[in-house]
């Protein structure tokens, strides 16, 4: 990500100076022949979804949408964290970073334009993965199953940027790439393996014991914060099709989040759109945190 030849914005404005990067940014993105690896495993992992439940004893089309979730959400993670962490820190390392904050664009615009054009290829691959998923629902089932694969789409985007904002912030905020990468693949590990534990252990500390039986609400609503968790939720609002969050559960709860009794009021704190806000936040906070360590660091 070295070529300046498309670094001086050709806008006079914000907006101007803030597509110019995103535009730059989504060229040098879909380059990476990493990123066209992972992208080609979510088409692969969909095809093969799709045949193996049409071969199966009960080919339904809502299974092949369900089972979608499991791989994005293990790729799309991947690929952000990937997309995310190079972004900054790469031009920072490779020193054109301040070759390009001598032109026009001010340190806030460079990195949210960012964000915007790694947030395009994101979106740009599941629209992808939305249309191959949609041919092979009519060839293989006679049906797509709109709303249900809209939202399965859906959530995983919202997922992968709020990885990515996770990403582009740590970015923005180190000086290296193998340090961003590393923070960033160690906070996706650590909401994979880690998150149960650590909510489990501040029940403890709260009640003196280990949560039996119906956990509480306080702490089933603590627990959707995993981005992991909140996506499980968002992806079955357009209609249940049992995505399930692909993350190490030690049973320590005593219960899942999405055991709500039928026919019961929901209390406010797990009410399903709370995810979206949860997933839009994983992208809004870091990237305000690293921008902000960005506007106060020393770039000589």
């Amino acid at each position: 990500m070295t070529d300046t030849s498309h670094r001086s914005p050709t806008g006079s404005t914000a907006v101007g100076r803030l597509v110019a990067i995103a535009r730059k940014e989504f060229r040098d993105g879909i380059r990476s022949d990493a990123l066209r690896v992972v992208f080609g495993l979510l088409m692969a992992s969909t095809i093969l979804i799709y045949w193996a439940i049409g071969r199966s004893a009960d080919p339904v089309v809502l299974s092949a949408v369900g089972f979608l979730g499991l791989p994005f959400q293990l790729l799309v993670p991947v690929a952000a964290i990937a997309l995310g962490t190079v972004s900054v820190a790469g031009e920072r390392e490779a020193g054109s970073l301040r070759l390009l904050l001598g032109l026009p664009p001010s340190r806030m615009e460079v990195v949210v334009g960012t964000f915007f054009g790694a947030s395009a290829i994101l979106v740009a691959g599941l629209a992808g993965a939305f249309i191959v998923a949609a041919v092979l629902g009519l060839a293989v089932f006679g049906a797509v199953a709109v709303g249900p694969l809209v939202g399965v789409v859906a959530a995983t985007a919202l997922l992968g940027i709020g990885f990515l904002g996770l990403s582009v912030g740590l970015s923005a905020a180190v000086s290296t790439t193998r340090n961003a990468m590393a923070a960033g693949f160690s906070v996706f590990l650590g909401l994979t393996f880690l998150w149960e534990p650590l909510v489990v252990g501040v029940y403890y500390l709260v009640a003196g014991s280990l949560p039996g039986g119906e956990p509480p609400t306080w702490l089933l609503a603590v627990d959707r914060l995993n981005p992991i968790e909140a996506y499980a939720v968002v992806a079955n609002m357009a209609g249940d099709v049992g995505v399930t969050p692909l993350r190490i559960s030690f049973g320590l709860g005593g219960g899942s989040p999405a055991t709500e009794g039928a026919g019961t009021a929901v209390p406010f704190v797990l009410a399903e759109p709370l995810s979206i806000i949860v997933l839009c936040g994983w992208a809004a906070i870091p990237l305000a945190a690293g921008l902000r360590r960005f506007q106060r660091s020393d770039l000589t």
